[in-house]
């Protein structure tokens, strides 16, 4: 009875331990969602898969950007990986002389790598919905980090700290996501239409690889 005890203790931190892993936001940007675009892809078109290959250096570029910043950073403000545990102190220099947020922004250059590498209107629905997750946790850190530091990270998020840097307000950054949505949309639907009108099957395929190209 005792070693069935035992077994029960021990499976339920492996448990905890796995839900954990799997409610933390780099697993859902870059495992969760690359592999839900795939399985939506691959039922759509049959068990077949477009990739582009020149959407990868954006998957490259995203992932490792998250990565490095995130080597960057702890060492210097303390804390935790995400946001859980607040950092030590506000740091204005490296990436964070440029955008407040480089790893979220990691984020969201991968899901744009998602977007074309396979050429996916669900991959963009995603990217979509993303944007707007993290512009909601980014109004979250920011409020938390003004209470805990005050007029430091004022004056770091308006750029008057070291004068190196200054920032559009949400409404301007909403207005420019937007536009480039919208632009993409437009020439996924104009790349779409012309490539499978009157073209089925692998004949549609090799059409689409080949207009890719073009581009």
């Amino acid at each position: 009875m005792c070693e069935a005890s035992s077994m029960s203790d021990t499976r339920k931190p492996l448990r905890a331990r796995i839900l954990r892993w799997a409610q933390r936001t780099p697993v859902h940007t870059f495992v969760m969602c690359p592999l839900l675009v795939i399985a939506v892809e691959l039922a759509l078109d049959r068990g077949r898969l477009t990739v582009m290959p020149w959407g990868a250096p954006l998957l490259a570029w995203g992932y490792l950007q998250y990565r490095l910043v995130g080597n960057y950073r702890l060492p210097r403000a303390g804390g935790t990986p995400g946001m859980d545990a607040m950092p030590a102190q506000i740091i204005a220099a490296g990436p964070y002389r440029y955008t407040r947020n480089p790893m979220y922004l990691g984020h969201l250059i991968f899901m744009a790598g998602l977007v074309l590498t396979f050429w996916s209107w669900f991959a963009l629905i995603l990217l979509v919905a993303r944007a707007m997750w993290f512009q909601r946790r980014v109004l979250h850190d920011e409020t938390r980090l003004e209470r805990t530091f005050g007029a430091e990270y004022s004056a770091y998020r308006t750029g008057r700290s070291d004068g190196s840097h200054s920032y559009c307000d949400a409404a301007t950054r909403r207005v420019a996501l937007s536009r480039c949505l919208l632009l993409c949309l437009r020439r996924m639907g104009t790349m779409r239409s012309g490539i499978f009108e009157g073209v089925g099957g692998r004949r549609g395929r090799a059409h689409l690889t080949a207009n890719a190209r073009a581009y």
